[in-house]
């Protein structure tokens, strides 16, 4: 829950349901759903209660084309780096670029302890992360392009 704020009769909560797959977000949303109309039913009048879910962003597995993630995968193994494929729910930037199509996957993060008081970057992943970026412009700039 991001915030509660009432001014006189109106109490506003806001708040950001994440998940893994589509499914899992479905099942928060009818959650949810279930819990604000307990809350809706318990109010004698029953009258202006409103509840909205809006994207904030969508689930970059969805959105990436196998290809891209291949090519990525071939570019850490090239760098001898063992990719390890991980679900991740955040990048924001990278999930609206996908959507207008131009995929932006999250390749490295490189942060530890992250949005804590003790997140920092690691050198040594960044460096990982830079080696497997050009190695990825290189494999991608070899790939044959579709006839017009």
């Amino acid at each position: 829950m991001d915030s509660i704020t009432t001014q006189g009769d109106r109490t506003e909560v806001k708040g950001i349901l994440r998940a893994f797959s589509d499914e899992e977000t479905q099942d928060l949303v009818n959650e949810v759903t279930r819990a604000f109309n307990t809350v809706k039913g318990m109010n004698y009048k029953g009258t202006g209660f409103s509840l909205t879910f809006t994207d904030q962003y969508k689930n970059m597995k969805t959105l990436l084309p196998r290809q891209v993630v291949a090519l990525a995968e071939l570019a850490m193994k090239n760098e001898e780096i063992t990719p390890a494929l991980t679900a991740a729910r955040g990048g924001t930037d990278g999930s609206a670029l996908s959507v207008m199509g131009l995929p932006t996957p999250d390749i490295f993060a490189g942060q530890f302890n992250i949005h804590s008081e003790r997140e920092y970057a690691d050198v040594d992943v960044m460096e990982a992360s830079l080696r497997t970026l050009l190695r990825l412009v290189s494999l991608w700039n070899m790939q044959e392009l579709p006839a017009r």
